[in-house]
């Protein structure tokens, strides 16, 4: 019985048995792509991480935009000053004289507070001082005559 050949040069993918050198490059080939997709991963989870990190910043900003819109003020940095009153200090904003915070003083400013009054009153004091010295002193006069004595 021939063959009756209708077409020849026909090409078709078939399981053919590998060669030692094959199934070495096919392993090498196994090993480098199970590497890459160990490094995709890593790639993947810190894209992912950057993505929520810029959309939780997104997020805050439009809060904080809808916070300002909705008390229409906006945090921004205002010079002050710290005063003692009694036994506190306060913090007064520059631009309006509102207090601000309060807090005990500490006792090293508690300190300085009596040093500061005791040099206000020394002051006052030399002022004092230096127009009594300025004053002619009063001489004084002998009541009545000396004993003579006996």
């Amino acid at each position: 019985m021939k063959e009756d050949v209708l077409k020849s040069g026909i090409s078709r993918q078939l399981p053919v048995p590998l060669t030692k050198a094959q199934r070495d490059e096919t392993l090498q080939e196994l090993a480098d792509r199970h590497a890459q997709l160990k490094l995709i991963a890593v790639q993947r989870k810190e894209a992912i991480k950057r993505f929520k990190r810029q959309a939780d910043e997104c997020v805050e900003d439009m809060e904080r935009c809808a916070e300002e819109l909705e008390t229409k003020t906006r945090i921004s940095e205002v010079y002050c000053y710290e005063r003692c009153v009694g036994d506190k200090a306060e913090l007064v904003r520059t631009d309006t004289g509102e207090v601000v915070d309060r807090r005990p003083l500490k006792p090293e400013e508690k300190q300085r507070e009596l040093i500061d009054q005791f040099i206000d009153e020394v002051a006052a004091h030399e002022k004092t001082w230096a127009e009594d010295a300025d004053k002619p002193k009063p001489t004084a006069k002998r009541k009545g005559r000396a004993k003579a004595a006996t």
